[in-house]
């Protein structure tokens, strides 16, 4: 039960890189 909540930050670090570049209009957030 400790991966679940991992995975659940994860996605949302992801989706708040997402919304600053969206803000931003720039792919700054893109990093592989």
């Amino acid at each position: 039960m400790s991966k679940k909540p991992a995975v659940r930050v994860n996605e949302q670090i992801k989706a708040k890189t997402v919304r600053l570049i969206s803000v931003d209009g720039k792919q700054i957030g893109i990093v592989p």
